[in-house]
């Protein structure tokens, strides 16, 4: 396989080039877990899939708790069906608590002072209650539990992987998961690490082990043993001496471009990005402090960044590719700034290029 037809098959993979799913729902199942630490991001990365959605769709899905927004893979915050958080975050959790246990030793945040730290979250958010980090971090407080120092974080973390809590539709806010998500039946570990490894590579594949791997944020030999559980289902491809799996499936290479947002899964759910951008590009595209910026996609390839402007009267987008475009290239991130504006549900008043 060379690395334009590996592109090409992400493309359709990611459910760029086209898709049949019609609810968020469905997208989200599909891709297992999407990157959300920034909630209007993620919310983008559906709408840039599913050209039929609006915000208030992903909205809606987010209210009905059908998605949900959680800390899952690498202790960061994904979107992921509500049939699924629990075995998602039962997964990771324990890899997660092994890299932040040294802090955790450090901040004497031992097994009592969690213990502790959990139940009166429970507590507080009993019957339905939905409290922010800042009200939670107050109740804690006043039952003298310390949330200095990066505490809070460790104890939202705990919280979410513990399967207490998750977020709720709006920003920002707490929510007992027993409360309003529906059991689901519990999956053996083996069956956990199999689903994991068999949504990414079907989503976001072709990709190595190491993708998975860092993706994920399993440990080297779980992943290596969800990778060895879905093996027989995948093609296997080799490309600079690396092995690349993925879902057998009829390829062909298509023009496209695409305004994806920050912290984008295309981009955020691999090792190895080397294929997707210039190396001379990437500190423009990933900062030295982890935020990744919105990326102009063109064939697949990142050629530019974009930011965006929004207010009552309507949007401005504004585009700037690394390096001079033709106009027939900057002419095709037109539709894509339409659409962008069309989800939104606001006019584009303006497009610089």
């Amino acid at each position: 396989m060379k690395p334009g037809d590996l592109i090409a098959h992400r493309l359709i993979n990611h459910q760029l080039l086209s898709s049949t799913f019609k609810h968020p729902k469905e997208l989200v199942s599909w891709m297992t877990a999407i990157q959300a630490q920034e909630f209007a991001s993620c919310q983008w990365a559906l709408g840039a899939r599913l050209p039929h959605l609006k915000i208030t769709d992903v909205q809606a899905a987010l209210a009905e708790n059908v998605i949900v927004r959680t800390t899952a893979l690498r202790g960061t915050l994904h979107l992921v069906a509500a049939t699924d958080i629990r075995w998602i975050t039962g997964l990771v959790a324990p890899a997660m608590r092994t890299k932040m246990g040294s802090r955790r030793r450090q901040l004497e945040m031992d097994d009592r002072f969690l213990n502790k730290a959990l139940k009166t979250i429970e507590k507080a958010l009993k019957g339905k209650q939905v409290l922010s980090r800042n009200e939670l971090a107050e109740v804690l407080q006043r039952n003298k539990v310390k949330t200095d120092d990066g505490r809070m974080n460790h104890i939202l973390y705990e919280a979410a992987l513990s399967g207490i809590i998750c977020n709720a539709p709006a920003k920002g806010d707490y929510m007992l998961l027993e409360e309003w998500i529906p059991p689901a039946p519990a999956i053996s570990k083996p069956q956990a690490l199999k689903k994991l490894a068999a949504g990414y590579f079907a989503s976001h594949g072709p990709a190595t082990l190491a993708d998975f791997t860092a993706w994920s944020g399993l440990s080297a030999t779980d992943a290596k043993a969800g990778l060895a559980a879905v093996q027989h289902e995948l093609t296997a491809v080799e490309i600079n001496g690396a092995q690349y799996w993925s879902v057998p499936a009829p390829v062909t290479q298509q023009s496209s471009a695409f305004l994806l947002p920050a912290f984008d899964e295309y981009f955020i759910g691999y090792k190895d990005r080397s294929m997707l951008a210039d190396a001379a590009y990437v500190k423009q595209i990933m900062t030295v402090n982890g935020i990744f910026n919105p990326i102009m996609l063109l064939d697949g390839r990142i050629v530019g960044l974009w930011k965006r402007t929004i207010d009552k009267k309507g949007i401005e987008l504004s585009l700037a590719p690394f390096e001079k475009l033709k106009k027939k290239e900057l002419k095709a991130f037109e539709p894509e700034a339409e659409r962008f504006a069309d989800f939104m549900q606001l006019p584009l008043n303006r497009l610089t290029m």
